[in-house]
């Protein structure tokens, strides 16, 4: 069985190859081919959100500190609605056993 990938995996998969192929300025801005990305959902998404930019005709570039800054935003919330889930669930399980 195929394993599924998340948004969250293809963001980071996305972002690696753009970081390995040192795709990290207008300078050094690569076309899609060269940094082995295709134009899908994630490619789309992240170029709204102004981490991957468009240089002349098609090449591309990941601004890295807006990518870190996503990166750790999405952690965040990550853990905050698993720390309010978590929470939920103990003041259930308390309200269950003290009545």
């Amino acid at each position: 069985m195929d394993k599924i990938i998340t948004d969250s995996e293809m963001e980071k998969v996305y972002m690696e190859k753009f970081k390995t192929k040192g795709a990290l300025s207008e300078d050094t801005a690569k076309t899609l081919k060269e940094i082995d990305c295709t134009e899908g959902m994630t490619f789309w998404k992240l170029k709204a959100k102004g981490i991957f930019i468009k240089v002349g005709e098609d090449r591309y570039y990941m601004d890295a500190k807006k990518a870190y800054k996503y990166r750790t935003n999405y952690t965040k919330t990550g853990n905050i609605i698993a720390l309010t889930v978590i929470l939920i669930f103990i003041v259930y399980v308390y309200t269950l056993l003290t009545n």
